[in-house]
């Protein structure tokens, strides 16, 4: 799977937690954050694809996933960054089992 699609097929994933991801402009690398009562990961709209991908990854994984169908090469792709990263991943308050439809 490509770069780009693995990132489209991330963005669907956060999208079915009711996480949106946003872009933007900064001195930052991006990660999850609550506004109100919207759940968002933001990234910094310069950081290389690789980058973001890797942001997304860490924080989709302080989730509970284990109940959604996440395609393959997503999967490894998460996993690959929990071996990585494991140790600096850390689950968020809100980050209990995701059940899907």
């Amino acid at each position: 799977m490509k770069e780009e699609q693995l990132y489209d097929a991330m963005v669907e994933l956060a999208e079915r937690l009711d996480i949106e991801v946003v872009t933007g402009r900064g001195d930052f690398s991006g990660g999850y954050c609550r506004v109100r009562e919207d759940r968002r990961i933001v990234l910094n709209k310069h950081s290389l694809l690789p980058t973001k991908l890797r942001v997304m990854a860490r924080n989709l994984l302080q989730f509970d996933l284990s109940n959604m169908y996440i395609l393959p090469a997503v999967r490894e792709f998460l996993e690959m960054v929990l071996e990585e990263e494991g140790e600096q991943i850390l689950p968020t308050e809100e980050a209990g089992a995701v059940e899907e439809d």
